[in-house]
């Protein structure tokens, strides 16, 4: 028997395929997920796939609490992303979350997030490391695919790590598309998928993708993810590299992402820092 036999962990799923390859990590580990699925937001397949699956609304946080409390799941996680778009939206926040949300300095990714967490650890709910299940999935050190980058390619890259480190401090983003160490676009609130699409019209190829890590980021949220979706946007904008943040990014089906990267003539490269 498992030594997490009969352990349960809260799990608060947005959009993407993390949530799903979490949920399936923490099965493999004899762990049982409480699963909270934000409406509009994450898979809506989830509840195919797994039980225990609890649908809220965004603003919903007492609900969310009291089903973990009820499941006995005293630490949690988040996954997947949530469109941080949606604060422009008239979100009816329960009376928990608006007192907090109303009192905020700033609607920042990191203020937002820190305000939420407290909540919940304000009532006993201990958050913890996103990657405490997906140990695997963090990117690898060194060139990933076939691809070898060349002397442009590594000065792109180079430039693109500063300025990544640098809107990450100001908590704008964490990925940034440069060519000819000129800056493309830079991620903001619409995140790494809308930034790579928009840049088609831009720069018409060979731009180069830097993600990393903020420079104090929290392991509890918003780590640094790419997968399949990430390097096909790459593919559509005739990209001619990716690199993301060894140890710190996480990395969804990292063989499809090397075989598409590899068929395609893109740099797929785990750097950390010395490049």
């Amino acid at each position: 028997m498992s030594e997490n036999s009969g352990k349960s962990i809260g799990i608060i799923c947005g959009g993407t395929d993390l949530a799903e390859v979490t949920i399936r990590s923490a099965l493999d580990k004899g762990i049982k997920p409480v699963i909270i699925a934000i409406e509009n937001e994450a898979d809506e397949q989830l509840g195919a796939f797994f039980e225990n699956v609890h649908w809220l609304k965004i603003g919903n946080i007492a609900s969310a609490i009291e089903i973990f409390k009820h499941e006995g799941a005293n630490e949690c996680l988040m996954v997947g992303r949530v469109d941080h778009r949606r604060i422009f939206e008239n979100i009816n926040f329960d009376r928990e979350l608006y007192k907090v949300y109303t009192a905020l300095k700033d609607h920042k990714a990191n203020t937002l997030l820190e305000a939420f967490i407290k909540v919940f650890e304000e009532n006993g709910l201990k958050f913890i490391d996103t990657t405490e299940y997906l140990k695997d999935y963090l990117a690898p050190n060194g060139i990933i695919g076939k691809v070898k980058p060349d002397e442009k390619i590594s000065a792109d890259i180079r430039f693109g790590w500063e300025l990544a480190k640098k809107i990450g401090e100001l908590d704008i983003g964490q990925a940034v598309l440069v060519k000819d160490r000129a800056v493309v676009a830079v991620e903001a609130i619409e995140g790494t998928d809308e930034l790579i699409k928009r840049s088609k019209t831009l720069c018409p190829r060979g731009a180069v993708l830097v993600k990393a890590a903020k420079p104090k980021q929290d392991s509890r949220f918003d780590m640094p993810v790419v997968g399949p979706r990430t390097i096909k946007n790459l593919v559509e904008i005739k990209a001619a590299a990716l690199a993301v943040e060894a140890g710190a990014t996480i990395i969804i089906n990292l063989s499809e992402m090397t075989k598409i990267a590899d068929e395609n003539g893109i740099v797929f490269w785990g750097v950390s820092g010395e490049i």
